[in-house]
């Protein structure tokens, strides 16, 4: 087993207990950010369903949270308020969930490794809060911003799709 393989081994284990602990199976995995890094996760999702809940928004700019998948589409952070509910998708093989966050200034941020920006830093950060639940928040500031990452901020509930 190489190191890369026994590392994602290792970093399956939470979610593995999580399985075990509960009795409920999810497919979904959040990838782990660079070592000593609090943001940057990816999102894998495998047959299953996404729905996105607004959180909230503290930006002073009115950002623009987008998504594909089978339901392609995009909101304001600002215009629509708690517990706004939508569905991302239904993912039916192993996808790398591209969530973007686009300021008005045009800045576009992905989630994911900060490889995937163009200041070379990460701006969302994903955290498996439940078994089938990630929230995501955001930093919409070139170079990590103030790194509040509470720009924009949503939870995706994950099940399996039928």
């Amino acid at each position: 087993m190489t190191r890369v393989a026994f590392r994602r081994l290792l970093a399956l284990m939470p979610l593995c207990l999580v399985v075990a602990a509960t009795g409920i199976a999810s497919a979904f995995y959040v990838a782990p950010a660079k070592e000593g890094d609090t943001a940057g996760q990816s999102l894998i999702v495998n047959r299953e369903m996404v729905v996105l809940t607004m959180v909230g928004s503290s930006a002073a700019w009115n950002n623009a949270m987008a998504w594909g998948g089978d339901a392609q589409g995009s909101f304001l952070c600002h215009d629509v308020p708690p517990g706004f509910t939508t569905v991302v998708g239904r993912f039916r093989r192993p996808t790398d969930l591209l969530l973007t966050l686009t300021t008005p200034e045009g800045d576009v941020w992905t989630a994911g490794p900060g490889e995937r920006n163009r200041d070379g830093a990460a701006h969302a950060r994903l955290t498996a809060t439940g078994p089938n639940t990630v929230r995501v928040e955001w930093e919409d500031q070139p170079g990590g911003g103030d790194s509040d990452y509470n720009d924009c901020v949503v939870d995706l509930s994950i099940t399996p799709a039928r």
